[in-house]
């Protein structure tokens, strides 16, 4: 046997034993997302706005409605306590934008503009009107700044909590750009490589986030 079969010989018994592995860890995960869903069902409304299914949650009764967006990595869960406070004297809602929470993932990352196109569906498609005061906290600072400027006639008020700007990356130092660059292509790689193994369930078998 000559020294370039040997490898390929290698990948073909190892091949079919990986894939086989993908598939059952595929599985596992599927078995326990759904079972994650029937013991911790979404507290709100799944609405339907075509590309995937948003959920938002509303709470109390009055007007303005409080609209609450989460952060980069955050979800309606993030205001859970502020959104009960808040229901108290007027109606309050969150929601999960898409991939987070209990909102569908959609074929593709939703850009600033889908995100804006996505809430202004959610909320037509539930019949939630305005007028609005919207409260963003961090990247969604942005969004609801997005919201504002597009739809100001909906908008009876805004609440930045320590909010990111639009312009911020531009407006950095040279120095400081070249690092945010560095880190936000490392970032991209790392979350690649945790939506493998999320879908193929190593991150539910080994707890990886459990704490």
């Amino acid at each position: 046997m000559s020294k370039r079969s040997r490898p390929r010989s290698w990948l073909r018994r190892i091949l079919p034993a990986s894939l086989a592995l993908l598939l059952v860890g595929f599985a596992y995960q599927q078995i326990g997302e759904t079972r994650d869903l029937r013991r911790f069902p979404p507290p709100g409304t799944l609405v339907d706005i075509g590309s995937a299914r948003i959920h938002i949650d509303c709470k109390g009764t009055g007007s303005p409605t409080v609209l609450l967006e989460a952060g980069a990595a955050g979800s309606s869960l993030s205001w859970h306590t502020v959104h009960a406070e808040i229901a108290r004297e007027t109606r309050t809602c969150a929601y999960d934008r898409s991939g987070f929470g209990w909102s569908g993932l959609q074929p593709t990352a939703p850009t600033q503009e889908q995100v804006l196109d996505n809430l202004v569906a959610t909320l037509a498609n539930a019949r939630i009107q305005g007028p609005f005061v919207l409260v963003g906290h961090s990247l969604g600072g942005v969004y609801v700044r997005d919201f504002a400027y597009w739809h100001a006639s909906d908008v009876a008020g805004i609440v930045l909590v320590d909010s990111s700007h639009e312009n911020q990356i531009a407006r950095m130092p040279r120095e400081l750009l070249a690092q945010q660059t560095n880190s936000t292509a490392w970032i991209r790689r790392a979350m690649g490589v945790c939506r493998f193994a999320t879908a193929v369930g190593l991150v539910r078998a080994t707890r990886l986030w459990s704490f």
